[in-house]
């Protein structure tokens, strides 16, 4: 099993984070995403077997097409080539809802990626069984909380795992429920979206018997 575990930003030290994790989100929105010269910094430091995750920016991931948001596509899929990223992550807003005028702007959208692994995370009022229904049908891969929910059918799973409460951590049980969640899946990414993420990395390396794919101590 491949695994990859990481986090939705960077804080200090990318050699220090590349220790231990090997997956890293980057935004793609104006004003948030990192300079060029960072982006290939972060490439020409990064082991070869890091994965980077590009976050479409708010605009695109609205599903509606305009100038504006051709203009920030293009930049996006610029920062995907920089990083040489694995994963385009697109997640729609509440706005976007059910129904087939979103399907087509979906699978427009996805027509314009050219191939590239996208991780859909829907909010709003998408329940299980549209989501899964038609990311089968664009080839998506749904991103869930595997500490509360399970994963979608699937060889891949693309996991966000949240904090609970005010103390903003995730509960202690937080890795074992994710690895029981797994079952039989070739490629499992994992980002933890509170403080953290080493420990749940070392958990799950030891509970599935996965061998990291980066440096450092486990």
């Amino acid at each position: 099993m491949r695994l990859c575990v990481g986090h939705a930003a960077l804080h200090g030290s990318f050699e220090r984070y590349c220790e231990e994790l090997n997956l890293l989100e980057v935004p793609a929105d104006v004003g948030r995403a990192p300079r060029r010269q960072r982006l290939q910094q972060l490439r020409e430091q990064a082991p070869e077997d890091f994965v980077f995750s590009v976050v479409l920016p708010t605009a695109v991931a609205s599903l509606d097409a305009t100038p504006e948001t051709e203009a920030e596509l293009v930049r996006a899929l610029g920062i995907v080539e920089l990083l040489r990223a694995e994963w385009l992550l697109l997640r729609t807003p509440s706005s976007v809802r059910p129904g087939e005028r979103t399907a087509a702007k979906l699978e427009r959208l996805v027509e314009r990626l050219h191939g590239q692994r996208v991780a859909w995370e829907p909010a709003g009022l998408f329940d299980d069984r549209n989501t899964e229904h038609l990311a089968a049908r664009l080839s998506l891969t749904l991103v869930r909380d595997l500490s509360r929910v399970d994963p979608a059918p699937g060889p891949v799973v693309y996991t966000r795992l949240r904090s609970l409460g005010r103390a903003g951590r995730l509960p202690e049980s937080a890795a074992e429920r994710v690895a029981d969640a797994l079952g039989e899946v070739d490629e499992v990414f994992v980002v933890v979206d509170a403080p953290g993420a080493k420990s749940i990395a070392r958990q799950l390396h030891e509970m599935l018997g996965s061998e990291p794919t980066v440096g450092g101590e486990h």
